[in-house]
């Protein structure tokens, strides 16, 4: 791998933060809604508060993801070196998101954390 392909890895992985944090916000947008829809029909009881216990967990973990990737896309693409970190730190929640955020997560870590040519890129 030389330089410029170092660059075009770095580039697609600063658009795939961005969609993804994107996706994330979005998806949360829907989680709610379908909340909302839950609560008018009147679907409460004993099977609630676990629930929506479960509903607000994922939706804490999607915003943190979501700031996270916006964050480290930027970064990234400026080229700074706790980008580099930050995206390491992404592609390690990606891993729960299979089988898509699996594979962006593993090929992640392995070009930010072990490649050399994109490492030089954030010195």
């Amino acid at each position: 791998m030389d330089k410029q392909d170092a660059n075009t890895v770095v580039k697609v992985y600063s658009i795939i933060y961005y969609v993804l944090g994107a996706l994330w916000i979005l998806g949360l947008l829907f989680m709610g809604a379908f909340g909302d829809m839950m609560n008018r029909i009147g679907f409460t009881g004993n099977f609630m508060p676990p629930f929506s216990m479960a509903f607000f967990g994922i939706g804490i973990f999607m915003i943190i993801g979501a700031i996270l990737m916006i964050i480290a896309g930027k970064l990234i693409s400026d080229r700074k070196e706790n980008g580099r970190i930050l995206a390491i730190v992404v592609n390690i929640l990606l891993l729960f998101s299979f089988p898509i955020g699996t594979l962006i997560g593993g090929f992640g870590i392995y070009f930010f954390a072990f490649k050399r040519e994109v490492i030089h890129l954030f010195r």
